[in-house]
């Protein structure tokens, strides 16, 4: 069952728990040893993009890290309260909470389900159950995420290791510097020269 079915079958019932990803990566994408091989900072366990509305009326909950990408369209993630959906956003669901998205119209989104120590140790920090940040800058990855889980090569374990933590790692870091932006002119435009240098 994918994603378009799973919505219309649970249109009208009551939350459900989402017990594993619904495209979970094969482990020997890692080689013959996935436990020795994989990331234990971060990694994918399962990725999935869907482009179209949302019609689901009941909330779900998983038992991992959701980062979701919008690559286009807008929407409502809607959990305690409403999160904006719209392009460029990512959104970091925590593992058994309940949530949902609501768009009329075809939004494009990408879903990464994610394991890791760097997320644990974020479980154990004061914040809000839903993390949300604009981050252009993640687009391409995400792109290239999603196109080698679609095709699968043979050992490309590690590389989509290094493409969910580089995704992760700039969610995480624009999302803090929206909660506390910098302090002074002079940290921004640093911050700003930094990002014209870097830029191909």
């Amino acid at each position: 069952m994918d994603f378009p079915d799973l919505t219309e079958y649970t249109g009208a019932m009551s939350p459900i728990q989402i017990k594993w990803p619904l495209n979970r990566l094969r482990d020997d994408l890692w080689g013959s040893h996935p436990d020795a091989a994989r990331s234990r900072e971060l990694t994918p366990i399962s990725v999935e993009r869907h482009s179209g509305p949302r019609r689901c009326r009941a909330h779900t909950a998983h038992e991992y890290w959701e980062l979701t990408y919008v690559f286009s369209g807008s929407g409502i993630l809607d959990a305690d309260s409403p999160h904006a959906l719209t392009p460029n956003t990512a959104v970091l669901v925590l593992p058994g909470r309940w949530h949902r998205e609501d768009s009329a119209g075809n939004m494009d989104t990408l879903w990464i389900g994610l394991e890791g120590r760097i997320l644990r140790n974020l479980a154990d920090m004061p914040h809000p159950d839903i993390l949300r940040a604009v981050c252009p800058d993640v687009n391409d990855l995400c792109v290239r995420l999603w196109m080698a889980a679609e095709r699968q090569p043979r050992n490309s374990g590690p590389e989509l290791d290094g493409l969910a933590r580089a995704i992760g790692g700039a969610a995480l870091r624009r999302h803090r510097e929206a909660a506390s932006p910098a302090a002074s002119l002079v940290e921004r435009v640093v911050d700003e020269v930094r990002g014209d240098i870097a830029r191909p």
